[in-house]
């Protein structure tokens, strides 16, 4: 009797069988090596001296302060209640006084996804948000008019919710035309550099959260080939309860695996640090600092959440990296 069948049958199970495991072994890897090595660092390692002005308003008034960086306000989640729009405003007020900040960088997830994937914050208006309409675009229309009014430079760097602020740029062209003092969207990475050479890199983070990276370019590369864009606003509210949230209810294992987020965000920020004399992210929703024994500066700024106020870093000349501060 010919086992070939037989044989070919195991033998193809075996190889598939091989493959998940090396694919299980590479996810496990990716997740929690670079945390392990970043916690025996600091344990033998230890850790840079660190200093800096106690509050945000001393930070912002010191001279050679010349950027702000916030991240992760989701915009388009809030209500004009919410305590976060009043934050926003005590931020714009501190920008005022500090006329010599030219610049402030919203570092990824400005919004989440409007329900109307057509719609362009340049056909409304800047000013307050009509709730009847489009209440994401309102919002975010809002949020970009109370920082535009204090005169300066608004940047931003596209983090994985903010599918939806590619309406802000002209279809005809290859820049972005934006209202008020928008300078720019970018995507990736965003190399300051200051004076001295020395460079602050800015960056959302999400492409270290490896299972978030494989299940958003799946499922849009899925959209995009069945050109179902009406998925997309469900996509990304369904990704609002991901992992990189914080948790509502503080519980042991809560705190155990934000430790285990912070540790890996660290390592990242060790080892992808380019060069670069401090380091920000966002993307997990802990704010963070984390001085390396090189004296490279850590720094995640949180989020914005609802009700929560939010994160604050400021930028010097000098490429010094104070924060994060809560507002």
């Amino acid at each position: 009797m010919d086992q070939t069948p037989l044989f070919l049958s195991v033998y193809v199970f075996g190889l598939a069988v091989g493959v998940l495991c090396a694919f299980g072994i590479t996810i496990v890897w990716m997740m929690f090596a670079s945390t392990l090595l970043e916690g025996l660092w600091e344990l033998f390692g230890g850790r840079g001296t660190d200093s800096q002005p106690a509050t945000l308003q001393e930070a912002m008034a010191i001279s050679d302060a010349k950027a702000v960086i916030i991240s992760d306000l989701h915009v388009d989640r809030w209500d004009e209640h919410d305590t976060n729009i009043q934050s926003l405003r005590v931020l714009a007020q501190l920008l005022k006084e500090n006329s010599h900040i030219r610049e402030c960088i919203i570092n990824g997830d400005f919004a989440d996804f409007p329900e109307e994937a057509l719609s362009s914050v340049l056909q409304r208006p800047i000013g307050m948000p009509d709730l009847h309409g489009s209440k994401s675009v309102e919002m975010i229309s809002h949020c970009i008019g109370i920082l535009s009014e204090t005169n300066i430079t608004l940047s931003i760097v596209l983090g994985n919710h903010d599918l939806s602020l590619h309406g802000l740029r002209n279809p005809h062209t290859n820049s972005a035309i934006l209202p008020g003092n928008l300078k720019q969207i970018w995507d990736g990475v965003l190399l300051l550099n200051m004076k001295q050479e020395e460079k602050v890199l800015v960056e959302h983070g999400h492409r270290y959260d490896p299972l978030l990276t494989l299940y958003t370019s799946y499922r849009m590369l899925d959209i995009a080939r069945n050109t179902q864009f009406d998925q997309a606003s469900d996509f990304y509210k369904h990704l609002a309860g991901s992992s990189h949230t914080r948790a509502k209810k503080v519980t042991a294992f809560s705190r155990l695996r934000e430790g285990i987020i912070k540790l890996r965000y660290r390592g990242a920020a060790r080892f992808n640090h380019r060069g670069a004399k401090a380091v920000t992210y966002g993307h997990t929703h802990l704010p963070d600092r984390f001085v390396f024994p090189s004296g490279c500066v850590y720094v995640n700024t949180g989020s914005w959440e609802s009700n929560r106020g939010g994160y604050v870093a400021v930028v010097t000349d000098k490429g010094n990296l104070w924060g994060p501060y809560s507002v």
